[in-house]
């Protein structure tokens, strides 16, 4: 009976060779929290008002000079007083209400990424939070508008394996591509 003479170990190799270090995960190594562990916030992301409704913005600058040019207008000898009287009695309305449009778009809605899931809130009397988990996150989507390309806001969109169409959604989110990134970071891809 012929016995197989046993596998020797190659001299070179050391026995007791240290194996690699563990791999880092892939949020890790770009300096975001690790996706293991305890839920961390990782961004709070609040769309841009400006940017994202240059148009309203103006309106609400600009209506309250073009009702005291119209006053200056119609007022005839008098239409410097009139245009006055109309900027210091309009003007703080128009623009309290740009700030409080301002305060209701960027506080009253939010996008927050955790290494676990990522959150959307809206409302500032009354709340609705919409989750996804990053484990059941199927599809993220970004539109931007020729303007949105310009100066770097967008939509984001997001999908979960759980539910039919987008579940999360918010618009006039600065660096759109971005958030997109480091969500993708934290999904199993």
């Amino acid at each position: 009976m012929d016995e197989e003479p046993a596998i020797q170990p190659d001299p070179d190799t050391p026995v007791d060779a240290p194996s690699a270090p563990a791999a880092q995960d892939r949020a890790e190594a770009a300096g975001y929290p690790p996706d293991s562990g305890p839920e961390q916030r990782v961004r709070l992301i609040r769309p841009a008002f400006l940017r994202g409704n240059p148009l309203e913005a103006a309106a609400w600058i600009l209506a309250p000079v073009a009702i005291a040019a119209l006053a200056m207008f119609m007022g005839g000898d008098q239409g410097s007083t009139w245009a006055g009287k109309t900027l210091l009695f309009l003007g703080p309305f128009g623009w309290g209400g740009l700030v409080v449009r301002w305060l209701l778009v960027t506080r009253g809605c939010s996008l927050e990424i955790s290494n676990k899931r990522t959150l959307e809130r809206r409302g500032l009397l009354s709340r609705s939070t919409n989750e996804v988990l990053h484990d059941h996150i199927r599809n993220v989507q970004v539109h931007q508008s020729f303007y949105g390309r310009l100066v770097n806001v967008g939509q984001i969109g997001i999908a979960s394996a759980g539910a039919e169409g987008i579940e999360i959604e918010v618009a006039h989110l600065p660096n759109p591509h971005g958030l997109r990134e480091v969500i993708d970071l934290y999904r199993p891809l």
